[in-house]
């Protein structure tokens, strides 16, 4: 009896509660960006290129049942930013998670093509044209190929209620944790990355078509989430480093190394969430990086999304006992 008595007890004490009896519909709309940058002392009025894309806002709508889930997303028409003066980008977002044996899983499949050079006249005069003073390389692409677990210490925290959809917290929980990762990233262009002509060219770097890296390292963190009057909020930020086995090609130059890397991750949530509906605001920060000796190379990903929803009620029918 003691026992029934304990595990009923710790059952009523979780700070969170799942809603796993209700039909929940989710739609959504937000956007991502994954602007680049490297870094290098080009010439003395230069020290950094830009490079930016130009995205779709993204629309979802989803339904979660039980162990069911699924979103569906597609993009909006119209660019973020003026087209004549950062063209187009062509991407591909695709990413999976679930829970298991204590771990949350994650991952993603990133790939945008088509950037722009911010004020590639600061470079030189010729690369602007007449509507700005950005250059258009439609041929540009990054990608990235992602896997991610991560180990909460704290079992009072749990990914799904701190999303707010499939669940919500009722008060407040907290957690250190730690992240494994490993990453395939990188940034290519058949017709050289940078406008090296205008820069030293004895750098051999500096023509590279293709900067890749393969990461494998470690994230360790903290994450908290508490619910106020309705006002839930919270998030997890880590940081920590990975071990980078880095390539780069140019030309008929291929060269190999292996370094460190720092890795940033950020996940901040807040919004209004009730036990029948809900409107959450979803930011999302990580970062990759990429060293040689004469060039480092940034990556920055960034994501914003309004989710609304509501949780309807499954009333099942009364079995016949005839």
């Amino acid at each position: 009896m003691a026992l029934i008595t304990c595990t009923v007890s710790r059952s009523q004490d979780l700070p969170y509660e799942m809603h796993k009896d209700k039909i929940i519909v989710h739609p959504s709309v937000g956007f991502r960006t994954a602007p680049f940058s490297l870094k290098s002392e080009f010439n003395p009025e230069v020290d950094r290129i830009n490079y930016r894309p130009n995205l779709n806002a993204i629309a979802g709508i989803g339904m979660t049942y039980k162990w069911f889930s699924f979103n569906l997303r597609f993009k909006l028409p119209g660019y973020i930013r003026n087209t004549e003066k950062y063209g187009k980008t062509e991407y591909l977002d695709l990413s999976a998670s679930f829970p298991w044996k204590g771990w949350f899983f994650n991952g993603n499949i990133n790939g945008y093509k088509g950037f722009s050079i911010k004020n590639a006249t600061n470079i030189d005069p010729s690369l602007g044209n007449q509507h700005s003073n950005n250059k258009t390389q439609n041929a540009t692409q990054n990608s990235s190929v992602s896997i991610a677990a991560w180990r909460f210490f704290n079992p009072d925290f749990k990914v799904k209620p701190a999303m707010g959809i499939a669940g919500r917290y009722t008060a407040q929980a907290h957690s250190f944790y730690i992240k494994p990762t490993i990453d395939v990233h990188g940034v290519s262009d058949p017709d050289h990355i940078i406008p090296y002509q205008f820069f030293d060219t004895t750098i051999s770097v500096y023509r590279a078509q293709n900067l890749s890296s393969i990461d494998m390292g470690a994230v360790p963190g903290f994450a908290y989430v508490n619910n106020i009057n309705g006002w839930q909020y919270g998030g997890w930020a880590g940081l920590g480093g990975v071990i980078q086995t880095k390539f780069f090609s140019a030309e008929k130059v291929a060269r190999g190394f292996l370094g460190l890397s720092p890795r940033v991750d950020i996940n901040v949530k807040g919004g209004y969430n009730v036990d029948d509906w809900f409107v959450m605001l979803n930011a999302q920060y990580n970062n990759k990086r990429i060293r040689f000796n004469q060039l480092s190379y940034r990556q920055s990903y960034y994501s914003f999304t309004i989710t609304g929803g509501y949780r309807f009620k499954y009333k099942k029918k009364p079995k016949d006992d005839a």
